[in-house]
């Protein structure tokens, strides 16, 4: 069957401090943010007794270790246990610290534990662990707020949805009431065990609590401090079936007292009923411990919009960047093709290279060079040339106009052929090429 464990804070009305008690505070004790919640209840007097009732089938005291601390007993359903030492095996101070466990069978227990010196001595969570249902099905928990409908406050002009810290409370409603005259809040409820939660404080009254009918339990809200969701009453083994649970402001409080409401907490399986107004809950897998609490279903319609609304943002970037994208790459194209367009095409020259002649000079062909005969070769793709029996051949691979030198030198050079004869050139530079 499937269990969860249960822990709570020591400053809970379900639990019973008889002696002198108080509450741990930073001004007497610089490390009291070292405890759960940064609060503990200690007493330094020889047979001060917490106890309480619940019904499973472990039980965890827990505390701390310190050098001062002295001893304490636990009796369980009239079995006392061995004597327990709350200093530590070390040198160092232990916070959190299992000061007593025990194991025993499913069922309803009573345990109280008792100081045995005058050494002081502190309490700060007790958890129990506790087993519903049939082997191997799933744990239910359903919370049910104050302000469900199956929740009925009589009478009603004499409770008021406005407590005080109201905004700390869950869902940031709850339900209190002022004055004691019979003033009650009823639930039905399908399940095996119930938890009801609140706040207490300076100004908080004590009340009565009870299920399906049976003796009513007075517990006290009034502590030094104010916390908020501590656990006002719990019930486990109540089988299967339908349930009623009563909680009524004890009519011995005074006018400026107040008893509140937060929530209320149902654990249950499929075996036993496993339903919530009348429709099939949530159902979590089988745990031991912190069980998960049913989500509401405004809070799943705020997040089914919430996605909705993430997913529509999503589309409308991708449709964005794409655009974007796409009139960048026009932006590229356009400005690419204008700058070809503006780019001119390279100029074309050409050059009219001088070109010499070929032909037989003599000595007496001094003054006119270019008397002598030769031919312009047809063949215009080769670049070599020939020179032969005072024949010179040039062979150009351009098409060139020649420009002939002037008639007249200043100065001459003497060449003899391969033939022997001897010609004689102008050394006057040849003219520039000029471009057509």
């Amino acid at each position: 069957m499937p269990s969860f464990m249960s822990s709570f804070e020591d400053t809970s009305p379900f639990f019973f401090y008889n002696g002198i008690w108080t509450a741990g505070s930073s001004s007497d004790d610089p490390l009291t943010e070292r405890y759960s919640e940064s609060s503990y209840m200690a007493t330094s007097q020889e047979g001060a007794s917490l106890s309480f009732r619940f019904h499973g089938s472990s039980v965890n005291l827990f505390g701390s270790k310190r050098a001062s601390h002295g001893t304490f007993q636990v009796n369980i359903d009239g079995q006392i246990y061995p004597l327990g030492d709350g200093r530590p095996s070390s040198t160092s101070e232990e916070f959190n610290a299992t000061l007593f466990t025990a194991s025993m069978g499913q069922t309803s227990h009573n345990v109280e534990l008792v100081t045995r010196d005058d050494r002081r001595f502190d309490v700060d969570t007790i958890s129990w662990e506790t087993a519903i249902g049939e082997p191997d099905e799933p744990l239910i928990v359903n919370t049910i707020q104050d302000s469900h409908p199956d929740f009925v406050y009589e009478p009603a002009n004499a409770w008021s949805t406005r407590p005080p810290g109201v905004e700390s409370f869950s869902g940031r409603s709850g339900q209190c009431v002022f004055q004691p005259q019979g003033a009650a809040a009823r639930l039905a409820f399908r399940g095996d065990t119930i938890a009801v939660f609140g706040p207490v404080g300076p100004n908080c009254a004590t009340y009565l609590a009870q299920v399906n009918g049976s003796d009513p339990r007075r517990f006290s809200a009034l502590k030094s401090v104010s916390r908020q969701r501590q656990l006002l009453f719990w019930a486990g083994g109540l089988g299967a079936g339908s349930h009623d649970l009563e909680l009524r402001m004890d009519s011995s409080n005074a006018n400026n007292q107040i008893f509140s409401i937060d929530y209320v907490e149902v654990y249950t399986t499929p075996s036993l009923g496993g339903s919530f107004d009348g429709l099939p809950v949530a159902i979590v897998p089988n745990q031991t411990a912190n069980p998960v609490t049913v989500v509401p279903v405004g809070f799943i319609v705020g997040l089914a919009l919430v996605s909705v609304v993430a997913g529509l943002a999503l589309i409308a970037l991708v449709i964005i960047f794409i655009m974007n994208r796409r009139r960048k790459r026009l932006h590229q194209q356009y400005d690419s093709a204008t700058h070809e367009a503006q780019i001119p095409s390279p100029a074309t020259l050409t050059a009219s290279p001088f070109i010499q002649r070929a032909g037989n000079y003599s000595n007496s062909n001094i003054a006119s060079p270019h008397t002598g005969t030769g031919t312009t070769p047809s063949d215009t793709t080769s670049g070599q040339t020939n020179v032969s029996n005072g024949n010179i051949t040039y062979h150009k691979s351009r098409d060139l106009v020649a420009t002939p030198p002037p008639t007249t030198s200043t100065s001459s050079a003497n060449m003899t052929t391969p033939s022997g004869q001897s010609a004689r050139f102008s050394d006057v530079p040849p003219p520039a090429y000029n471009p057509v």
